[in-house]
């Protein structure tokens, strides 16, 4: 059976732990720090993870190759990234869509895409 500990050792605990909320630079999801999202929440451009579109799933859906969305992203030409997380650009898929469909890169028929 286990003993609790006594509160001067649980306030030494605390008073040694690491403060809460913890440095953002400090936190790592999937290998990655998770600032640059807590940024995007911030400035209220959080995305749902189910519509969040990389380079590769942009060319895919596109029908074109990764390289040209990346000419694209050099160029100012595609809608500036959502979030920037160090494996990457991502966008919310919806508006990507949106601004295929705007600038004539839909490559897919209105009728067959429901």
């Amino acid at each position: 059976m286990s003993t609790l500990p006594t509160r001067e050792a649980a306030q030494t605990a605390l008073d040694e732990a690491t403060p809460f909320p913890p440095n953002p630079d400090e936190i790592v999801v999937w290998g990655h720090t998770v600032l640059p999202l807590l940024r995007a929440y911030a400035d209220g451009r959080l995305i749902d993870r189910d519509a969040a579109v990389g380079t590769a799933e942009i060319a895919k859906m596109l029908v074109t190759w990764p390289p040209t969305v990346s000419t694209w992203r050099r160029d100012g030409v595609i809608p500036k990234a959502d979030i920037e997380l160090k494996c990457g650009p991502v966008w919310d898929g919806p508006k990507i869509v949106e601004w295929a469909k705007e600038t004539g890169r839909w490559p897919h028929d209105e009728e067959a895409v429901t």
